[in-house]
């Protein structure tokens, strides 16, 4: 049928040369490359599929591209007790789970808000001395090449909405936004194994 078809271009397709992405979308393919390459590519799908109709669109590129995190220097070093300090005042958190040796002096640091232990070797090819993110996994600890520094997803987050809503605040003012305070859905539970569980501890 016609969904079977598609999901066999969209497969064929993906390994023709200068083809960024390829996807099935119901019983379309949707097809993405720089505009440079499309010429060639259009000629091998109107081969591969001379009955099909299809429309091209020009992608908009914005005027500038940003990653998922960002990587700066200090104004000043300082010691990592000292980042870590000040750090404390703007990640509030009962507790950070770390990896690696604590660098004597930090000079760049890096972050990545969510889940961003994937992106630890390029902050440190990057000259990072610290890598700051939340939800580091067990084997992205085990693989890391420098200090990490688990801060908890919750508290990147929450911090993030919090600016984000005053922004808007600010930008557009004749709309009306509100920022609603949340609480970590993840609880400490300490074991006593001598007197028993203690009472649980909001991350």
């Amino acid at each position: 049928d016609s969904n079977e078809k598609a999901l066999a271009l969209t497969a064929k397709w993906n390994h023709i040369p200068g083809v960024l992405k390829v996807r099935t979308v119901r019983n379309e393919v949707e097809v993405s490359a720089f505009e440079e390459n499309w010429a060639n590519i259009r000629t091998i799908i109107i081969k591969d599929a001379p009955d099909s109709l299809f429309h091209e669109t020009l992608a908009v590129m914005p005027d500038c591209i940003y990653g998922f995190g960002c990587v700066g220097d200090l104004p000043d070093p300082m010691t990592g007790q000292e980042f870590l300090k000040q750090m404390a005042d703007y990640v509030p958190a009962a507790y950070w789970t770390m990896c690696g040796d604590l660098p004597v002096k930090i000079r760049r640091a890096a972050i990545c808000p969510g889940s961003g232990a994937s992106l630890a070797d390029k902050a440190f090819a990057a000259g990072a001395d610290i890598f700051i993110t939340g939800d580091i996994k067990y084997h992205a600890a085990l693989d890391a090449k420098g200090f990490l520094l688990d801060v908890g997803h919750f508290s990147l987050e929450e911090e993030m909405m919090r600016r984000f809503c005053a922004m808007l605040q600010k930008e557009l003012p004749s709309v009306a936004f509100q920022y609603f305070p949340s609480s970590d859905p993840l609880r400490l539970y300490p074991v006593n194994r001598k007197n028993g569980p203690k009472s649980e501890t909001t991350l």
